[in-house]
């Protein structure tokens, strides 16, 4: 699931082979909605804002396991990418 993930969307993180991924937003109120957006979807990301990351690096934190499937992983991922074409920057 992991390397599915990391087909779709670049992290720091890619090509470790931990199973978190942080997907930078870098707004904080833009990452607790891009979160709600995606729950609203179906898939369950918690967002990671200061103090846990540094104020203008508000990210998704997504934490991958062997219970999702490839289906999952890609609408997980295509609704990501979807967000961040509708709310550049």
């Amino acid at each position: 699931m992991i390397e599915e993930f990391d087909r779709h969307i670049e992290t720091a993180e890619t090509g470790l082979y931990l199973p978190i991924r942080m997907v930078t937003i870098g707004n904080e109120a833009a990452a607790v909605d891009c979160a709600d957006w995606i729950l609203r979807r179906g898939h369950y990301v918690i967002p990671a804002i200061f103090p846990a990351v540094p104020g203008s690096r508000a990210a998704l934190r997504i934490c991958l396991t062997g219970d999702h499937d490839l289906s999952e992983v890609r609408a997980l991922c295509g609704d990501i990418t979807a967000w961040m074409s509708e709310n550049p920057g």
